[in-house]
């Protein structure tokens, strides 16, 4: 008898290579562990920084935001000085996502051959000079590119001053070079010839100085300068090239003067005197901002005009007279004056005439003399009104939420009144509530948009149908709630007058708005009526309306 054979693999001689090729991926599988692991934390470290330095930069960009916005509005707050030039005027934002920014807003000096420091000024002395108008300094690019920029610079002299120019210079904004062209350089004999002219690279762009060596040549010196005619008045001119990528641009420059009317290290001969001036139309600000380990710094500028009145001829000229003056000297402009014309004749022959701009203002017409700082409503947004509230009244119109047992239906229309009629009335009677109320309903109020309103007033006439303590009170609902005093009436079993006045939105704690009487608001009227917690005796109500006043 054969016996059987034991089966013989398919693949003679592999007999456990699947168990070493397991053990040889287990090895690698460990080798490679370590390092992915260690990879996946990493990882994990970056993406946390990133997104950590991502919010410190946000947060440091909204300062740059805010500090824009200080400067564009001109809210840059009590402490801030615009003649302080060494100063970084701190300032914070409110905090965002848990974080907020540090920034500072520093007001850029661009005179680049002096400081302040070197001339022994305060920001109050820098002050005075630019706001006396003894030296005022202009600049215009003029009406297209390719024209010279002209610089004016006019001088009203005290008294015995004799003004030296020790240079000249000017700020051109990034992009813009100096293209060596200058009419100070036409006559290289004459004294305002300059000694020196330098260009240097300067934050946000450059400057170029043209310098001049003792003895200084003086203010009438230069051409054109008439010594006859108040305000003394040098002008110059020099090219510019704009940047190659915006041919068309027209440079926002600054230009500036130094004289020599200083007087040794204790200070200067006079208050009067002017050691420097600069062009203060445009005014230039460097804004840093922080958050965590992130700084942001950027810079931004303002336009605005000096007021100077009609002293700058060949920059900008204003003109005009008051149509309204004060005649008996109690600083209030009753008197309205002829409209007159203006012949103007003071813009030199060559200028351009880029813009005029009409300014006007406007007056509140009222029969008598009002101080409006006194008033209510002493907002100028609603000038077509007088001084006195006016006032909106409504009467219901439908039977609104109701409470405890009154008598009888329909209640609006037993009420429906703001002269009294007694014979037409509701009756509350005795509840075991606690409490009671009957609201209406009433047509839509139209009170303008932007109107103050000074007080919702709602009038309730009402007795007692037999002797006794019992309570009525005013009543409203607003956005959803009901609104009463925290103290009621007590009638008597005579006819009598009740009223409760909301000088705020309860809901809100808040003015009123004119949505919120409209019914369009957040938080808006929505009924009105009367509540008791006590209706024992009876109570008999002939009359319910509702006031609003406003201006």
């Amino acid at each position: 008898m054969k016996g059987k054979s034991a089966p013989t693999s398919p693949f003679p001689g592999e007999t456990g290579n699947a168990l070493l090729i397991v053990l040889i991926f287990l090895m690698l599988g460990s080798l490679t562990l370590v390092p992915t692991l260690s990879h996946l934390a990493t990882t994990l470290k970056t993406g946390r920084l990133y997104e950590d330095h991502s919010r410190e930069l946000y947060t440091a960009d909204s300062g740059i935001e805010d500090g824009l916005w200080r400067i564009k509005f001109d809210f840059l707050g009590g402490d801030y000085h615009p003649y302080d030039f060494a100063t970084a005027f701190p300032y914070a934002t409110d905090s965002f996502n848990g974080a907020s920014a540090n920034f500072s807003i520093m007001n850029i000096w661009f005179p680049s051959d002096v400081t302040p420091d070197s001339l022994g000024l305060t920001p109050d002395q820098l002050k005075a000079i630019i706001e006396s108008g003894k030296l005022n300094v202009m600049g215009t690019a003029g009406s297209s590119p390719g024209q010279p920029y002209r610089i004016k610079i006019e001088y009203t002299p005290d008294t015995g001053d004799n003004l030296s120019v020790k240079s000249l210079g000017v700020w051109l904004p990034h992009g813009f070079t100096y293209a060596g062209i200058c009419t100070l350089m036409d006559d290289e004999n004459a004294p305002y010839y300059p000694d020196e002219v330098t260009v240097a690279e300067v934050p946000g762009g450059s400057t170029v100085v043209w310098r001049y060596d003792p003895p200084y040549p003086l203010f009438t010196d230069f051409p054109g300068v008439d010594p006859q005619t108040i305000p003394m008045v040098l002008e110059f001119s020099f090219g510019y090239n704009p940047p190659p990528e915006h041919p068309d641009w027209l440079p926002l420059a600054v230009g500036w003067i130094t004289t020599n009317m200083e007087v040794g290290a204790l200070g200067y001969a006079n208050p009067n005197d002017v050691p420097v001036s600069w062009d203060v139309d445009t005014r230039f600000y460097r804004i840093v901002s922080r958050s965590g380990d992130t700084a942001v710094e950027a810079y931004s500028s303002r336009t605005e005009l000096r007021q100077l009145g009609d002293a700058i001829s060949g920059d900008y000229v204003a003109i005009g007279n008051s149509l309204l003056s004060d005649n008996n000297g109690d600083r209030i402009r009753e008197t309205w004056n002829t409209p007159s014309s203006f012949n103007l004749t003071s813009i030199p022959q060559n200028a351009d005439a880029l813009y005029a701009f009409l300014y006007w203002a406007g007056w509140r017409n009222e029969a008598a003399k009002v101080n409006v700082l006194n008033e209510d409503c002493a907002g100028f947004s609603r000038w077509t009104r007088n001084q006195s509230d006016e006032s909106r009244t409504a009467v219901p119109t439908g039977d609104g939420n109701r409470r405890g047992s009154w008598d009888a239906a329909p209640y609006w229309s037993k009420v429906d009144e703001t002269t009294p009629n007694d014979g037409d009335y509701i009756t509350g009677v005795d509840i075991s509530s606690g409490y009671a109320y009957q609201l209406f309903t009433f047509p839509t109020f139209a009170i303008p948009a932007g109107s103050v309103i000074s007080g919702v007033t709602v009038y309730v006439r009402a007795k007692d149908a037999s002797s006794g303590t019992n309570d009525i009170r005013p009543a409203i609902k607003v956005r959803g709630s009901y609104y009463y005093p925290s103290s009621g009436n007590n009638p008597t079993t005579s006819w009598a007058n009740y009223s409760y006045s909301w000088t705020t939105n309860p809901a809100t704690g808040a003015a009123w708005t004119a949505e919120d009487i409209n019914g369009t608001g957040a938080s808006p009227l929505e009924q009105f009526g009367l509540y008791s917690s006590d209706l024992e005796p009876d109570v008999q109500v002939s009359m319910v309306y509702i006031q609003v006043n406003y201006c």
